[in-house]
């Protein structure tokens, strides 16, 4: 069944009038951490700007909207940095790219099918009905299946579809390990198949267990912990950061749902006096053309929000096993976008923030979950 909100769009795939860009800005190149080599010229050179790493503000025309343009020549292109990092490049990587790695490291750009991520618009779910290529198109961002988009959120149920988001990511890099290394050394390397198939065959977290939703959540834990930046993903595409990665699911949950007033154009524009335009605005986002950090801004919101109040439950029940093994990443989640800008661009303010993230990880239990969680993420570093 068609969502009544969403037939605009359906009929703007069925006539071919879905917007084309003139130039398709789709995701950066794996491979360099640009955005480290750039903290590393800056701190050799004493004559730069005194102000370190690169201000994300600076990368969008319009930094208080949540639909901006990207800002093709910001400001820190102009830095001697800047071009001691262009000159430590490989040659396959040039300014433009370069300055695209940045925009998709620090969340600067947008989720726009066809525009942004490049969408097949031929995905279905299992009851046979083609995935809202809107939705997709977060999906494809957040390199998540849409078999286990679909799955998780049968298990856990929209209440709770912000924790879901995290589960879904989790599985994803599950799935991607169970790929990348033969089954007889997922033993070895703590890679547990059988988590997979219990949640991918569940149809309630009553069919799940413990070790199953802690698993889980040590994954995502330890991805949030220890970020790294530009890693490929099986598509091909430069992995997004796992917070913005989480985002994006919460905000594809989101659009799943449906809306009375759907907030999109079908040309993926936000839509006037329907679509919320940030800060202060409880009208939905157009989230395929708000920002990654946009859209990451909306979910710590949206996560609080579903987190008061948590329903009582039985302390055995499944509800409540998901819920206390989400605590794990859930504090990581609350800053993990600011964590990712302090480890690169070195600004003490946001360090003292990545110090208080930690603090309150330590306060969940987090770092005996990081030991707990090294045998089960070896293929993280591999």
């Amino acid at each position: 069944m068609i969502i009544p909100s969403l037939r605009p769009l359906h009929r703007c795939l069925l006539t071919g009038l879905c917007v084309v860009a003139p130039s398709m800005a789709m995701a950066a190149k794996p491979g360099p951490d640009v955005l480290s080599l750039y903290k590393e010229q800056q701190e050799a050179r004493l004559d730069d700007t005194p102000t370190r790493g690169i201000d994300p503000a600076s990368l969008l025309v319009r930094p208080d909207s949540p639909y901006s343009d990207i800002e093709h020549q910001p400001d820190f292109t102009n830095t001697s940095a800047w071009g001691a990092v262009l000159g430590d490049l490989p040659s396959s990587i040039g300014y433009g790219d370069a300055v695209d790695i940045v925009q998709w490291d620090l969340g600067a750009t947008r989720a726009r099918p066809g525009v942004d991520v490049p969408v097949t618009r031929t995905v279905r779910l299992a009851n046979g009905r083609a995935l809202d290529p809107f939705i997709e198109a977060s999906l494809v961002k957040a390199d998540v299946d849409a078999d286990i988009f679909t799955r998780i959120i049968d298990i856990t149920g929209y209440r709770h579809s912000t924790k879901a988001a995290g589960y879904a990511v989790a599985m994803q890099i599950l799935r991607n390990q169970m790929k990348a290394f033969p089954r007889e050394r997922w033993e070895a390397l703590g890679i547990e198949g059988g988590v997979f198939e219990r949640v991918m065959s569940g149809t309630s977290l009553r069919h799940l267990t413990s070790y199953d939703v802690h698993y889980l959540s040590l994954l995502l834990q330890h991805r949030l912990i220890h970020r790294r930046f530009g890693d490929a993903t099986p598509t091909g595409q430069r992995e997004l950061p796992a917070a913005y990665r989480v985002a994006r699911v919460a905000a594809a949950y989101r659009d799943m749902e449906g809306y009375l007033s759907y907030p999109c154009n079908p040309d993926a524009t936000p839509r006037e006096g329907r679509a919320g335009q940030g800060e202060g605005d409880d009208r939905p986002l157009c989230f395929v053309a708000a920002t990654d950090r946009a859209v990451y801004r909306w979910y710590l919101r949206e996560a609080d929000d579903q987190a008061h109040p948590i329903p009582s439950e039985p302390e055995q029940s499944g509800l409540a096993r998901m819920l206390a093994a989400a605590a794990l990443f859930m504090p990581l989640l609350d800053l993990a976008a600011v964590a990712e800008v302090a480890e690169v661009a070195g600004a003490e303010e946001v360090a003292a923030e990545e110090a208080a993230a930690e603090a309150v990880a330590a306060d969940e239990g987090v770092d005996t979950a990081v030991e707990r969680a090294s045998p089960l993420t070896c293929p993280l570093e591999a």
